[in-house]
């Protein structure tokens, strides 16, 4: 019998977050400041601790505005195959590579923007995934999102309304991710799974019985 599995994208995935590959190509190229840069640690952290709200999602979108989308998409395809392939882990690739082999269903779920992880899921043939989306007119970007960010409840949101498009059922679905942020969707999905967990998602997972999966091997150069 076919399954559906979703993938989460930044560590679970990928060792480093496909944003943070993608800043150093955007730095190269006057797209971001170090002032906003610097500031990074500190939004991180607030992810790991589950506290970034979902408008600050939007923020990031609206720095974006005006900026050619093709300019966004090449810049994006030069950092996955400079550094973010590289950071690939090879057990979740093979369990991927396995799964689809099957004929199970794989669908990736991700906060990021569509450019940023369109290559890597190009690179490994996912042909379905939920992601952020940016409004684009006349090729540029607008600064807006089209819809909610897909993060935190967003995701359990924006999964529960695309399971229902394909007539499929999240009850019976298997989630992996390595964040307490997907907390509304692990809680909602049939079986969740914790891919190299942070701290307060290992701690959930241990007291709720999930499966947890540690991850170290990457593809290197």
């Amino acid at each position: 019998m076919s399954e559906v599995h979703i993938f989460d994208v930044d560590h679970t995935i990928i060792k480093q977050s496909t944003g943070r590959c993608f800043i150093k190509e955007a730095l190269s190229n006057n797209l971001v400041t170090m002032s906003q840069v610097v500031k990074l640690p500190i939004k991180y952290i607030m992810y790991k601790l589950g506290l970034l709200p979902p408008e600050a999602v939007e923020r990031e979108i609206r720095n974006l505005k005006g900026i050619k989308i093709d300019l966004l998409q090449n810049l994006s395809l030069d950092s996955f195959n400079r550094q973010g392939k590289s950071q690939l882990y090879t057990d979740v690739i093979q369990r991927i590579s396995e799964l689809k082999s099957q004929g199970h269903r794989i669908i990736a779920a991700t906060s990021s923007v569509e450019f940023l992880v369109e290559p890597l899921l190009n690179y490994l043939e996912i042909d379905e995934f939920i992601a952020t989306k940016m409004e684009v007119i006349d090729g540029e970007i607008t600064g807006k999102t089209i819809g909610s960010p897909v993060f935190g409840n967003g995701k359990k949101v924006a999964v529960e309304a695309y399971f229902k498009e394909q007539n499929l059922d999240l009850n019976k679905a298997i989630f992996y991710t390595d964040s307490i942020n997907d907390l509304p969707l692990l809680q909602t999905c049939g079986t969740p799974i914790a891919v190299n967990p942070d701290r307060l998602l290992r701690k959930k997972a241990r007291k709720s019985n999930w499966k947890i999966l540690i991850y170290k091997d990457i593809l290197g150069k």
